[in-house]
Formats: structure tokens, C-alpha cells, sequence
């Protein structure tokens, strides 16, 4: 299983990001409730998302000595339709490149009782340009982040609750990958 240990500047991207979107929706609905969130509740929605995402970026990254994966951060006014995994690029190059195959990453904690996309990810997927009709090239990754501290009584969570300890954060490369089918 391998490793990304998130660094402050991933974090403080994620937040930016948390805080970007609170501002420019009106409202902030939770997609799956319906409820107007706050930006607390915003920065600890998108946050641990936003933080699996570089950690399998960098993990996917690791991979290949050749490639440089780029993640969408853009907040938009609509529902994002891009995959999560934007551009790719050769290292060291200036030109990038669309993504061949769209990938979708995805949060999975101990605690979840199940795995999946909603119907209406399912359909945003299915009418991906990407896929240009072919399943087979749509990966949905699953990863989690880990408390990586020592003393399991003072750790800090993604809301803050507890002490913080210092300790990082890591995100294991799961084998937890399904397909659309």
C-alpha cells in the first residue's frame, strides 16, 4: 500500500478552495440534504475531499516517471461534469493533454456503509466526451485519510475536533477501484 503525506500548502489549497466555493454559491446547498450550509460546515464538506484528491494525484504520480496530473479546483456555477483528474502533462513539457480515461476519486472511510455514485454521477459520467461511449475507460478510486499519529487519544480531525499532535495525515493507495459499468 502506498503513501502521500499531505503537506500544509495541500491543506491550505483546500481550504482556499472550501472557501472560494462558500462564497460564490448562493446558498451552499448540500447536494445530497438539500440544507444551506454554512462556511464551517463548507470548509469540512469539501476539505477531505479536496485532500484525497492530491493524495491519489500524487500516488498515481508515483507511478509514472513521465506524467504530471492536474486536479480541478475551479469552482463553478453549475455541477461540475469534469473528471477529477483534468489535464495531463509530461514532465518538464509546457504543452498538456485532455486525460484518456476519466477518473473519479472518491472518499471512503471505516465507518462507510456502502460504496458508490448517486444515479445522477453515474449519468454525468456516462456523458463524459472522455469515455465517447466506452465504459471500460471510466476508474472510480476510493481513498481514505489516515491519522498517522502515534498517540491515538490526542488526534486531530478534519473539523478540528481534538488536539492536534503535529502528526501527519497520510492517504494509502487503496485497491478499493471499481469501474462503471
Amino acid at each position: 500500500m502506498k503513501y502521500y503525506k499531505l503537506t500544509e500548502k495541500d491543506l491550505e489549497k483546500c481550504i482556499d478552495f472550501a472557501v472560494r466555493r462558500y462564497f460564490a454559491k448562493k446558498g451552499n446547498p448540500n447536494r445530497t440534504t438539500g440544507q444551506a450550509r454554512g462556511l464551517g460546515a463548507m470548509i469540512n464538506d469539501w476539505v477531505g475531499g479536496k485532500a484525497i484528491e492530491i493524495g491519489v494525484q500524487r500516488i498515481l504520480e508515483q507511478f509514472s516517471d513521465s506524467k504530471e496530473l492536474e486536479l480541478d479546483f475551479e469552482v463553478y456555477n453549475r455541477i461540475a461534469q469534469d473528471p477529477d483528474i483534468i489535464k495531463v502533462a509530461e514532465k518538464g513539457a509546457t504543452k498538456v493533454r485532455d486525460p484518456n480515461v476519466y477518473v473519479e476519486i472518491k472518499n471512503y472511510s471505516e465507518n462507510d456503509r456502502w460504496l458508490g455514485l448517486s444515479m445522477e454521477q453515474v449519468n454525468t459520467i456516462k456523458r463524459s466526451k472522455i469515455l465517447n461511449g466506452d465504459p471500460e475507460k471510466a476508474y472510480i478510486i476510493y481513498a481514505s485519510l489516515n491519522d498517522m499519529a502515534e498517540d491515538k487519544e490526542k488526534r486531530l480531525d478534519g473539523r478540528g475536533q481534538g488536539k492536534e499532535t503535529g502528526s501527519p495525515w497520510g492517504l494509502p493507495a487503496s485497491s478499493n477501484k471499481g469501474r462503471l459499468r
